[in-house]
């Protein structure tokens, strides 16, 4: 995976809780259309496992949501090394 992937991939995750609604709902529909598969599989990573716990973490709201998210992110980065 390249760099600029992870980092797409990425930035996608942190939208789901940034300030800009745009970039919110793009990033929503990027998991929800399934756009994330390509990466996850150059990576490893379960597509629809992940697709999961993004959607568990948007039923949550704020600093709850934000840290959930995080977590994936973290994991993610991990995985994406």
């Amino acid at each position: 995976m390249t760099d600029l992937a992870k980092s797409e991939f990425v930035r996608m995750l942190k939208d789901l809780y940034g300030e800009s609604q745009d970039n919110r709902v793009n990033a929503i529909f990027y998991f929800q259309r399934g756009e994330h598969r390509g990466y996850c599989e150059g990576a490893r990573i379960d597509p629809q496992k992940l697709r999961e716990r993004v959607f568990e973490a948007l039923r949550e709201k704020g600093v709850r949501r934000e840290k959930m998210i995080k977590g994936i992110i973290e994991e993610t980065k991990s995985t994406l090394s």
